[in-house]
Order: C-alpha cells, then sequence, then structure tokens
C-alpha cells in the first residue's frame, strides 16, 4: 500500500483531527495496556541503554502517552542511543550521523520532537474518559 502512513486514532483523537468529522474515528482500533513496560534484562545490563530507558519512560508516562506496547520501539530506541554514544566517543562520526537520522524517526514515533508534541492536546490531569467514569460505577476488585 502506499500513500501517507497513517496516524493512530490517539494522535488524530488528541490533535483533534475529528472535531469537524466525528464518523472517522476508528472506534475498533486496539487500546493497549497503560503503563511502562517491563525493562529488558540486556537493556538493563547495558549502562547507557538503562539510562536512556528510564529517561524515555519517565519522559512518556509524564506525558500521559506510554502504554504496554511501547517496549518493542523503546528497546530499539535505547539500543541505538547505546550505538550512538559509542560511535561518538569513538570519533566515528559518519555512523554517529547515520544513528542520529534513525533516531530521530523513533523519537517522532513515540512524540518525543518538538514537531510531533504540536500535532498532540494533552489532556488535562483531571479530565477522565468515559470508560474511567463507566468504571466508577463497579466495585474495586480489592472489594470481593
Amino acid at each position: 500500500m502506499k500513500g501517507r502512513k497513517p496516524y493512530s486514532q490517539a494522535v488524530l483523537k488528541a490533535s483533534d483531527a475529528f472535531k469537524k468529522h466525528p464518523e472517522r474515528e476508528n472506534k475498533n482500533e486496539p487500546k493497549p495496556m497503560e503503563g511502562a513496560p517491563n525493562k529488558p534484562a540486556h537493556i538493563e545490563a547495558d549502562f547507557v541503554a538503562s539510562q536512556y530507558w528510564d529517561h524515555f519512560v519517565q519522559q512518556l508516562d509524564e506525558m500521559k502517552i506510554l502504554t504496554k506496547a511501547d517496549r518493542s520501539i523503546l528497546e530499539v530506541l535505547c539500543e541505538l542511543m547505546s550505538f550512538r554514544k559509542s560511535a561518538f566517543n569513538a570519533s566515528d562520526i559518519k555512523e554517529h550521523k547515520q544513528l542520529c537520522v534513525v533516531i530521530k524517526g523513533y523519537l517522532a514515533e513515540l512524540g518525543l520532537t518538538p514537531s510531533a508534541r504540536s500535532r498532540l492536546i494533552a489532556k488535562s490531569p483531571d479530565t477522565e474518559d468515559a470508560f474511567q467514569e463507566w468504571q466508577k460505577g463497579f466495585p474495586a476488585a480489592s472489594d470481593n
């Protein structure tokens, strides 16, 4: 399939894309579980990658866009950041520049660049979505 890569429904909704045409929203798009994914063992073993993992997880969590499904893209991004730092320390400018270009795409995909953030509209912390409001009508799991 050729053409522009489609944005996720969450990104489109955050950018107010459905304001004029709410019928275009895909209400059946899968919604991954919110929260921080587990750090892979090989990322934990690489000090630089582990530091980046912690940094990116904190940033994405504060932006309220982190999900468990983001583990793979975070894993690759942190590996690339570690390779980039190694290339920089080894004065391999060509490899460093190539990695920077690739990394920029991963950062944009996660909403971690200024231009990517400019397309998003953050939810205010006191705003609950319809699902959260619906859940209030049920007893908590610990109440059983």
